[in-house]
């Protein structure tokens, strides 16, 4: 019934300390040393190497969770220096998972791929809608996530058929010929490149803090600016200006989403919380987050990204 907090060994000593008390995590799972470091009375740390894991009870635990209780707490970069950490909660995960399997008829025949990082909130739309699913999961190491051509390579040998890759890793590999893909996911930046290929590309926008996805577009032709899409299964978006009023068609504004995929909240900034996570003034009793990005709403009901 616990939540999980990813801390990527690579991050400075620093860091990771802060993620772990800013967290009050209790256990800390780990195959690397440094994690020791990292430890205090208050946290059990259990080594993957350690024998007497292989000794315990291998049947499934009980489903103890709610659709409330928290789920992960993935830490993003803060602008006062400190990164801030997003809580997730089951209901809106399970809400990211349905979408995407329904959106791209995801099945027990399917080999999917890990790119990004256990830390960043792109891993947790990479693993778990496949793995409810029944589908394969291919985590890359870091020597094919470098190179486009071995990724290309590992995607023809391993039969992969969807795949999630960051923009400018996308906007490469596209420019290879791939016949095992039916579907490319991408993210993270604004795409530029788009070239039609055998499988479709599908150009996706979400901050951490709606749970990875919050629009999604399947590019159809060239664009002079690729559209973000529309909004996923039981999310909103709006478009409104500086007194929280919806901008005309075609006008550019804040975009806020509001709906089932958002965070709780920021660990221990509730200050924060209150100003980012607003009452939504279009719906009584819902909540609506302001990412302070700009975006105009177009004609056909899809979203440009400005900045």
């Amino acid at each position: 019934g616990g939540a999980y907090v990813p801390i990527d060994p690579e991050y400075p000593l620093e860091r990771m300390r802060y993620m772990a008390f800013d967290s009050e995590v209790k256990v800390i799972i780990s195959d690397v040393p440094l994690a020791e470091e990292l430890t205090a009375e208050s946290i059990e740390l259990i080594h993957m190497e350690d024998e007497r894991i292989a000794g315990q009870d291998r049947s499934n635990i009980d489903n103890v969770n709610q659709s409330g209780d928290l789920a992960y707490v993935i830490y993003t970069s803060g602008s006062t220096g400190k990164p801030k950490g997003v809580m997730i909660e089951h209901q809106p995960l399970i809400n990211l998972c349905r979408w995407h399997q329904s959106c791209f008829e995801v099945g027990q025949n399917d080999n999917s791929s890990i790119y990004a990082s256990i830390s960043f909130d792109a891993f947790v739309w990479e693993l778990f809608p496949y793995i409810t699913a029944g589908a394969t999961v291919h985590v890359l190491n870091q020597e094919t996530r470098l190179d486009v051509e071995k990724l290309n390579r590992y995607f023809h040998n391993h039969h992969i058929t969807i795949s999630f890759l960051p923009t400018p890793v996308c906007e490469q590999f596209t420019a290879l010929d791939n016949h095992s893909l039916r579907t490319l996911l991408t993210g993270g930046d604004k795409l530029n490149v788009f070239k039609e290929k055998s499988y479709q590309i599908v150009n996706n926008y979400g901050p951490t803090e709606n749970t990875v996805v919050a629009t999604s577009f399947p590019i159809d032709k060239s664009y002079q600016n690729i559209p973000i899409g529309k909004p996923i299964d039981n999310v909103k978006v709006y478009i409104l200006n500086k007194d929280l009023q919806l901008c005309p068609l075609g006008a550019s504004g804040e975009l806020c989403i509001a709906g089932e995929g958002l965070a709780r909240g920021y660990v221990n900034r509730p200050e924060l919380t209150r100003e980012k996570f607003i009452e939504n003034p279009f719906v009584p009793g819902e909540r609506m987050y302001r990412t302070g990005d700009l975006a105009k709403m177009l004609p056909d009901g899809n979203i440009q990204f400005l900045g």
